[in-house]
Parts: structure tokens; C-alpha cells; sequence
């Protein structure tokens, strides 16, 4: 086990910072947003990580770092919240159906794979879709 991983410290290589980790789990219960402010390498990432699983949150990570533009921007969070839905949703085909329903603007594209009973969902604006496209989904 390397004590001070280069990379995110995970598992046995996560310790301590327990009162970080109470306070952020308290604020994910309770829909609290939050904002980690450190210098580049303190953990904030590992941190996040660790919370995360020690409480089997569901989630999905947003990488605005490729994000040049309001259109990006959409495109990249409506991809993430169709991540999220196949995540946390279970699938039947009486789902898939409201779903198509209730997406209806955002051009839902859902895909069932079977053997391994894969589902993902697609979201994407139509050609004349505005920003409540973004609005919509969530």
C-alpha cells in the first residue's frame, strides 16, 4: 500500500479528515450545495471520492475543463443527467416509454443491451430547442 498515492488515494490510502467527510455527507443528504476550495494537490477530489462511496451515492462527474461554449456546456450535462437516470432508474418498458414521453423534446435516444441487460439513455436538444432543454431534464 503507497501511503501517499500520486494520483486520488482511495480505500486504505484515504484516513482521516473525518469531520470534512461528516459534514459533506450531511450536505449531500439534504441537497446542500457545496464548494471545496484548496490549492491544487490537498485532496479535494480523493476527498469527494471517499464520501461518495462510503455512502453508495449514486452520482455522476462533470468535467467542464472541455467546455468552450453555452452549447457544450448543454450538451455535456444532458448527457450526464441520461447517465444518472440509467444509474439510479430501474428499467422496464413501461419506463422506457415515459421516458421517450417525458424527453420528448430532448430527442431521447434509449438503448437496451442485451444479454448483460445494458440500458443507456441519450439526451440531446432538437434543432430548435432552447435552454430549457437543460431545464427540462433536470
Amino acid at each position: 500500500m503507497n501511503i501517499f498515492p500520486r494520483g486520488v488515494a482511495q480505500g486504505e490510502s484515504f484516513y482521516d479528515r473525518v469531520n470534512e467527510r461528516k459534514k459533506l455527507k450531511q450536505n449531500i443528504e439534504h441537497n446542500v450545495h457545496t464548494v471545496l476550495i484548496a490549492p491544487r494537490r490537498y485532496g479535494k477530489t480523493s476527498l469527494m471520492n471517499q464520501v461518495l462511496y462510503e455512502n453508495k451515492t449514486n452520482h455522476v462527474w462533470i468535467d467542464f475543463m472541455t467546455v468552450t461554449n453555452k452549447e457544450d456546456a448543454q450538451t455535456k450535462i444532458l448527457q450526464k443527467i441520461g447517465e444518472l437516470i440509467t444509474k439510479i432508474v430501474p428499467v422496464t418498458e413501461k419506463l422506457k416509454k415515459a421516458l421517450e414521453k417525458y424527453f420528448s423534446a430532448l430527442r431521447p435516444e434509449i438503448i437496451f443491451k442485451i444479454p448483460g441487460a445494458s440500458f443507456s439513455l441519450k439526451l440531446s436538444k432538437g434543432k430548435n430547442a432552447q435552454e430549457e432543454g437543460v431545464t427540462e431534464a433536470f
